[in-house]
């Protein structure tokens, strides 16, 4: 590939460096050696200049001078006398080759050499709606898309006092521990799901009444072993009649109560 020598018209000056060269030459060589090497006038390099290169009474090159490669340039006055010899080039290397060409294929490089690589196509996409690309056999093809994603049934229920979700429940209820004479009372409590396994029941916040006496009233459950099965269970009141002064459960006790465990599906 050409190139331009320097400025196009450059003042080349005599040994001194003061007065133009005028009447001197440019003579060019190949790089480093002393064989005569031809510029062009042109960028086409359709027309060669003189070597020597001829300047004019000002000093300068009365054309274009386009190089290809490198140069070993010196610069004479007119008596012939050498004024400097210097070495120029493109600033570029010459570069690859580029392979033979081959048919259907592009050309790519394997970060060291350049080489021709199969052009990979898409197939030919008529018919092909309803389908995606995929890759068979390390070609491409067009496949029946797979059905949507159904995502399953969540699995849980919701009551009115039963919340289920992928086999536990949080069951509540409320129920009313009767009066009593005695300082103790209960009530059975049904749950509305069985639990498979029952892990907690405790009586929640409630209305409390005390018993006889001013005595408070505490509650308890019996009636379940924790991780075992159990469709139901007892509440308790109990008002402590430690000092034997006849306490009773003088009014119903109304009470709430949760219920944790894993139900059957």
């Amino acid at each position: 590939m050409s190139y331009r020598f320097y400025n196009p018209a450059p003042v080349l000056h005599d040994l001194l460096g003061i007065e133009p060269c005028a009447g001197g030459s440019l003579a060019f060589f190949d790089r480093g050696t002393t064989t005569p090497r031809l510029t062009w006038a042109d960028a086409e390099q359709q027309v060669p200049n003189p070597n020597p290169v001829p300047l004019d009474s000002s000093g300068r090159v009365n054309n274009n001078v386009w190089l290809d490669g490198g140069y070993t340039v010196v610069l004479k006055d007119a008596a012939g006398q050498t004024v400097w010899t210097r070495d120029v080039d493109s600033g570029s290397g010459a570069g690859q080759a580029i392979p033979t060409l081959i048919t259907g294929q592009f050309l790519t490089n394997d970060g060291s050499n350049l080489a021709w690589a199969p052009v990979l196509e898409l197939p030919d996409p008529t018919g092909a709606e309803g389908h995606q690309l995929e890759v068979v056999s390390g070609i491409p093809a067009w496949a029946p898309k797979p059905p949507p994603f159904v995502p399953p049934e969540p699995d849980w229920d919701v009551g009115a006092k039963t919340l289920v979700l992928g086999g536990f429940a949080i069951q509540t209820g409320n129920a009313t521990i009767p009066a009593s004479s005695n300082y103790i009372s209960s009530v059975g409590i049904t749950f509305e799901k069985p639990f498979t396994e029952l892990f907690y029941v405790g009586p929640a916040a409630g209305i409390v009444s005390v018993g006889s006496f001013g005595a408070g009233v505490t509650l308890s459950v019996t009636g379940y072993t924790p991780g075992m099965a159990s469709s139901g269970c007892t509440i308790n009141a109990n008002c402590t009649d430690d000092g034997g002064d006849g306490r009773a459960i003088a009014s119903p006790v109304p009470v709430a109560w949760v219920a944790i465990g894993k139900v059957a599906a």
